[in-house]
């Protein structure tokens, strides 16, 4: 049976011809066949959304997985911080902490030491 169902306004109601359908009987393996056919279809479409899924939730979990992890990690860095600082705040000073730890090290260059810093203009070519 292959009749086409029209929907129209009330007012064109009177256009169409109205028909009667003629009910179709199904055989119980006819009717399987279409059960299964309904069945593996929403079976289908289980596994497309599931795929779609999976291929939203796993990499949104990694990615929350590595924000957890960076998290962790600064809360380890800060209470480091805040260990070292604490210690810091109550280790004394030490009174020698600017005196240098040698009398042999270098000591910064002076312009004494270069006498061709004392007039710039003699260093310079004539012109």
């Amino acid at each position: 049976m292959d009749e086409h169902i029209y929907l129209c306004l009330p007012e064109h109601a009177r256009s169409f011809i109205q028909t009667k359908l003629v009910p179709e009987i199904y055989t119980k393996n006819e009717i399987n066949e279409m059960l299964y056919g309904i069945c593996g279809a929403q079976e289908k479409n289980e596994d497309d959304f599931q795929m779609k899924l999976d291929g939203v939730y796993y990499p949104l979990n990694d990615i929350i997985s590595w924000f957890t992890t960076c998290m962790e990690e600064m809360r380890q860095d800060i209470a480091n911080m805040q260990a070292h600082r604490a210690a810091k705040a109550t280790t004394p000073e030490s009174i020698d902490r600017n005196i240098p730890t040698s009398v042999d090290r270098d000591l910064p260059k002076s312009i004494d030491d270069d006498p061709s810093q004392l007039n710039p203009m003699k260093s310079q070519p004539d012109s």
